[in-house]
């Protein structure tokens, strides 16, 4: 509600992937994200294409992180965006490669009970060494 009573222009994109599409659900993870990336960019071309805008704001939930993180993010259009992204698919290795390559502000949300989180990614340097990023793990209550 915030972005609305700012008048902040908000798309809502929720893709319910797998759940009745067999193909998307039994799919290797290159292909489900190629397949997620290529809806999610049709999507953000087709608002753009509409409306132009100063800033684009991304947020994304674990697999709608794929195509913000190793798409959206690198493209020249997308430099002063930032995004939240929410429990990132870790455990990939495209997702974490393409971590390290984003310049943009990004607050990254995962936790240790997530199963795609990915301890290796938290104790590497990745944190130190991408520019803007706040990362924030969670440990599982114990």
């Amino acid at each position: 509600m915030l972005f609305l009573s700012r008048q902040i222009d908000l798309v809502h994109v929720n893709a319910a992937y797998g759940q009745e599409n067999m193909d998307f659900g039994n799919g290797s993870f290159t292909k489900r994200s190629a397949w997620i990336s290529e809806d999610m960019q049709t999507v953000v071309s087709h608002v753009l294409d509409k409306q132009k805008y100063d800033r684009v704001f991304f947020l994304g939930k674990s697999l709608g992180t794929v195509p913000i993180i190793c798409g959206l993010l690198k493209e020249a259009r997308f430099a002063r965006s930032s995004s939240i992204l929410l429990t990132p698919l870790l455990t990939e290795d495209v997702v974490n490669t393409d971590l390290l390559t984003l310049t943009q502000p990004i607050f990254l949300v995962s936790g240790t009970a997530d199963h795609y989180y990915n301890q290796g990614v938290v104790t590497t340097p990745l944190g130190r060494t991408m520019r803007g990023v706040v990362l924030s793990f969670f440990t599982e209550a114990g």
